[in-house]
């Protein structure tokens, strides 16, 4: 029997419950085995324009009919403005996507497609778009600098109320009480000059993980 799909009041309350499940599809048998195993989200990926889009997210829906799916946004027209985010956006939606994700656009682009009530969600860690930047592909967040940069650009996206963050190939050690206590057995002073930039958001939300 399949369980009901997630809308998005039940994945918010999942957050600190559970871990949710999700993998990609883009086509009608992967779909229909993603929601037949269970899968709690599907995203639907390979879409690389907007016929991709509609013809991609119509054969995912059809494929997992009870599972919330999430559309991955073409870069191509995500990315150039928010007029043009937004319709996508709503094109999306109109082939059954429940989710906005946009890897690599900013919190203040989808701050415009939220603020139409529309869930979307952003992508913290290793973006492959920006991989350049971080030297190629590899986990994130193995270092103090690199792990508060995840949480800081995890807030960001929080700030404009989106349902939730895709996190890729962040590392494990990227809770922070880990790192935090490894630092400061080595360059204490680096750690307390690390706290002097941070916001008092920032300082709460590292004092709190170490308290747990």
């Amino acid at each position: 029997m399949l369980k009901p799909k997630l809308t998005m009041r039940d994945l918010l309350a999942t957050k600190g419950r559970r871990k949710l499940t999700m993998t990609n599809a883009a086509d009608y048998n992967t779909a229909r085995a993603a929601e037949e195993a269970g899968i709690d989200i599907i995203t639907a990926r390979g879409l690389w324009d907007e016929r991709q889009l509609g013809l991609g997210l119509d054969q995912v829906r059809q494929g997992a009919p009870n599972t919330l799916v999430a559309c991955n946004l073409p870069p191509t027209v995500a990315y150039v403005s928010d007029a043009e985010a937004i319709r996508c956006a709503m094109l999306a939606r109109d082939h059954g996507a429940d989710l906005i994700y946009s890897s690599g656009n900013t919190p203040a682009r989808l701050g415009a497609i939220a603020e139409l009530g529309i869930p979307v969600a952003g992508h913290v860690g290793l973006v492959p778009i920006r991989a350049t930047w971080l030297g190629g592909l590899r986990a994130v967040g193995k270092t103090l600098d690199e792990a508060v940069e995840v949480y800081r650009q995890t807030l960001a996206f929080q700030a404009i109320g989106q349902a939730c963050e895709a996190g890729a190939n962040i590392s494990d050690d990227l809770r922070l009480r880990e790192v935090y206590l490894l630092h400061r057995r080595r360059r204490s002073a680096d750690m307390d000059d690390l706290r002097s930039t941070m916001t008092h958001q920032e300082r709460r939300l590292l004092d709190g993980i170490m308290a747990d």
